[in-house]
């Protein structure tokens, strides 16, 4: 009995180990889809904050779970709102520093770069509607703070370029390619002139004046596709 009582203090010891690293298995981000769920968590852990009123302390010890300190207080000082002696979330479209839905959707990329992870998605240029703007990347980003996996912050411009090339590799290697279409067309149509220009030498009996309305004709049609 004595020995058992002497090898409790060890037991102890060993399950305080044990701890943090199951926590830390639960935030190893290998795949995609734990990268998903990890901001799918991290998104509902914000509007959870909506449902009633809480203390800064109370939002700040949910939100720890997976956004760096930094962040917390971007998030809190942007959105909570004071009522009475504690304070109130209100949810909005267009509230700063939520997790935007697009972030978990399936366009978005998911690249590593300098120790970090980053979720980029690229936005085409919108001129409808409330919302308009001009061709652009955002992205996510998520380091490690004490050993932990958090989101640490949010661009909606200026995404490093280095992590751009990293998700979007495909986009820079498509460019070339399309340059070069252009150019062959073009290319065909300057050989279709010359072309022409050669028959008209080769038929002396053709008269002026047929003759230079047929390549202004053509001359017309070249600026149209050059167009």
């Amino acid at each position: 009995m004595i020995k058992r009582l002497a090898l409790l203090p060890l037991v102890y010891c060993c399950l305080l180990l044990l701890i943090p690293a199951a926590a830390s298995a639960d935030n190893d981000l290998h795949s995609r889809a734990d990268v998903v769920g990890f901001l799918e968590k991290a998104s509902e852990t914000q509007i959870s904050l909506s449902e009633k009123d809480m203390s800064l302390d109370e939002m700040k010890q949910s939100l720890s779970h997976y956004f760096t300190d930094s962040y917390q207080q971007l998030f809190l000082k942007e959105n909570a709102v004071k009522a009475g002696g504690k304070y109130r979330i209100y949810g909005s479209d267009f509230a700063p520093y939520y997790i935007p839905f697009k972030a978990i959707s399936d366009p978005a990329k998911i690249t590593r770069f300098d120790g970090n992870i980053y979720v980029v998605e690229y936005f085409k240029a919108r001129g409808e509607g409330p919302v308009s703007y001009e061709d652009h990347y955002e992205a996510i980003r998520l380091t490690q703070e004490g050993g932990m996996w958090k989101v640490s912050d949010y661009y909606s411009e200026n995404v490093p370029e280095e992590v751009i090339k990293n998700a979007y590799s495909e986009k820079a290697k498509n460019k070339p390619k399309a340059k070069a279409s252009k150019q062959k067309k073009l290319g065909n149509a300057v050989s279709g002139q010359q072309s022409v220009e050669m028959f008209l030498k080769k038929q002396p009996f053709l008269l002026e004046e047929v003759r230079k309305p047929f390549s202004r004709q053509f001359e017309k049609n070249i600026g149209l596709i050059i167009l």
